[in-house]
C-alpha cells in the first residue's frame, strides 16, 4: 500500500523540477547504457532539436516546448550526459 501510493505521489510531481507530469519526458539508453532525459512536445513532420549550454539542462527550454506558436513543430529537449538528469 504504502509503495503504491509513494509511486502516485512520483507520477504526480514534477520531474526535473521543471517538467509537469501530464507533459512527455522521459529516458532513453545509449549504446553503453548511459541514461538519457528527454522532454517532448507539439506535432508535425518538422523538429526542432534544443540542446542546452556547457551548465544547463532540458529545462532551459521548456518555455520553448509549451509555446502554442511552436506546436506545429515536432521538438525535443535533452540533458546531455553528465548533466540535469542524465548519467
Amino acid at each position: 500500500m504504502l509503495a503504491h501510493a509513494a509511486a502516485a505521489l512520483a507520477l504526480a510531481a514534477p520531474w526535473h523540477g521543471c517538467v509537469d507530469a501530464n507533459e512527455t519526458h522521459g529516458f532513453v539508453r545509449t549504446a553503453d547504457g548511459t541514461r538519457i532525459a528527454y522532454a517532448e512536445a507539439g506535432h508535425g513532420t518538422g523538429g526542432i532539436v534544443f540542446a542546452h549550454g556547457a551548465r544547463g539542462d532540458l529545462c532551459d527550454f521548456m518555455w520553448a516546448l509549451r509555446d502554442p506558436r511552436l506546436g506545429r513543430y515536432r521538438m525535443l529537449a535533452f540533458d546531455y550526459r553528465g548533466n540535469g538528469l542524465s548519467g
